[in-house]
């Protein structure tokens, strides 16, 4: 996965890193027990790039009409953050 981010140098793409934070975030809402789940990502800004052998952190606030804020974090030090959009799900299919 690391191929071409960027060799001797590498960091987690952030295709896949938002792919992880958005797994956490239904795994979050539902224990919560919100009906609702991720439905795409309206914003997200990268701060300093995450290192393969670093531990990120991840933080959700509670969610509003602007969707689902998450912050990542290395050590107290931002890395990226944003806003997931929310969509309802129907229980009975879920």
């Amino acid at each position: 996965m690391f191929a071409g981010h960027f060799p001797g140098n590498p960091i987690v793409p952030g295709a896949y890193l938002l792919a992880l934070v958005e797994r956490k975030a239904n795994d979050w809402l539902r224990a919560q027990g919100l009906v609702v789940r991720v439905g795409g990502v309206t914003a997200v800004k990268f701060t300093r790039p995450l290192r393969p052998d670093e531990v990120c952190d991840v933080a959700f606030a509670a969610p509003s009409a602007d969707g689902l804020r998450f912050r990542l974090q290395v050590g107290g030090t931002p890395c990226a953050g944003g806003t997931f959009l929310l969509q309802s799900v129907d229980a009975s299919n879920d």
